[in-house]
């Protein structure tokens, strides 16, 4: 996202460039629209120069899709990968990212969203093994404590190991 170093250069910080459509919104964007084989490419191009550095595992997550069909297909290329590639992925579905464009000016928005996540995207991701993991960006402006604890209450039911990115940039408790 080079075309964000401006706005950097000039003291917006991660949280000012996501609330103006920027930082992940943007990725977001991109990867929707990107093909399964365009990502297993990219992707796979990665981790051969992952492996040209000597890294032999890796965990990779989803998270720039934040939606049923871009998820799944992240987790599926990720999938094929792991099948295809001698990298080890470990995989970890994150669709609880960022609050997708389509949420945002809804009432209650992040809660319909982690509710969708939780009824749809979670079993779904289990029940097809795509993902050991699952992990939620807890953080002003993106999910508040009870919608994450809703999350992964629910991840934890299913049988996924659990991760947070928490008060990674403004301490919220």
């Amino acid at each position: 996202r080079q075309h964000e170093i401006p706005m950097k250069l000039k003291g917006a910080g991660y949280l000012d460039i996501l609330r103006a459509g920027g930082g992940i919104l943007d990725t977001v964007r991109k990867t929707r629209a990107a093909s399964f084989e365009e990502l297993y490419d990219k992707t796979g191009g990665f981790l051969d120069e992952m492996m040209g550095l000597g890294v032999t595992t890796c965990e990779a997550k989803s998270g720039y899709g934040l939606d049923f069909d871009t998820e799944v297909k992240m987790l599926e290329v990720l999938k094929k990968l792991n099948e295809d590639h001698p990298m080890d992925i470990v995989s970890t579905f994150m669709g609880a990212h960022a609050i997708p464009e389509e949420y945002k000016d809804r009432e209650n928005g992040a809660d319909q969203f982690i509710d969708m996540l939780c009824t749809d995207l979670l079993p779904y991701v289990k029940e097809n093994q795509l993902a050991d993991y699952a992990d939620i960006f807890t953080e002003d402006s993106v999910f508040n404590y009870e919608q994450s604890k809703t999350y992964l209450e629910k991840a934890r039911k299913l049988g996924f190991g659990l991760k947070i990115h928490a008060d990674e940039i403004e301490a919220i408790g």
